[in-house]
């Protein structure tokens, strides 16, 4: 496995597990408390966001690192030179972290983070925009990304393989 394939699949597995303790948060918020009985432990916790928020938080950062995954065992069957083939795997990482950013701090924007301004579902905020602009680059990061391997991809095809 080529350096930045093993990069972009380290970071995307790292993304799983900030999705895996997400999950965590999601229930923590659903059942209001930090519940490990049969330990003596249950703490009253009231936390901002929604149920659709932090649902959201957690399954979008465990398919972006599937994302992530995926695209380094593409990247490695892609032909681009080497430098291609680090800056591909850098936009891609950078897209899945902004991600992670965003799932989490959209519950702590009235508006979801998903515009400037206020929108149908609330006020704009400063949680708000720090989330959405980088969101934004992200989601152009990811798709410059992608269509860089998927390049590399189609450069490599032989022709058609019959079994």
């Amino acid at each position: 496995m080529t350096h930045a394939a093993r990069n972009l699949l380290i970071q995307g597995l790292l993304v799983l597990t900030a999705g895996l303790l997400l999950g965590f948060v999601y229930m923590v918020f659903l059942v209001g408390a930090l519940d490990l009985r049969p330990l003596p432990l249950n703490i009253q916790i009231t936390m901002p966001g929604t149920e659709h928020g932090w649902r959201t938080a957690h399954v979008g950062s465990l398919l972006n690192g599937v994302f992530a995954v995926a695209l380094a065992f593409a990247l490695d069957k892609a032909v681009l030179t080497p430098r291609a083939r680090a800056w591909a795997a850098r936009l891609v990482v950078f897209a899945i972290w902004v991600n992670v950013g965003f799932y989490i701090l959209a519950n702590f924007a009235p508006n979801r983070a998903l515009s400037w301004n206020a929108n149908q579902y609330g006020d704009a905020s400063f949680a708000g925009m720090i989330a959405f602009a980088p969101a934004v680059i992200g989601t152009m990061t990811a798709v410059v990304g992608v269509v860089m391997i998927l390049i590399g991809v189609l450069r490599g095809r032989t022709g058609i393989e019959e079994s």
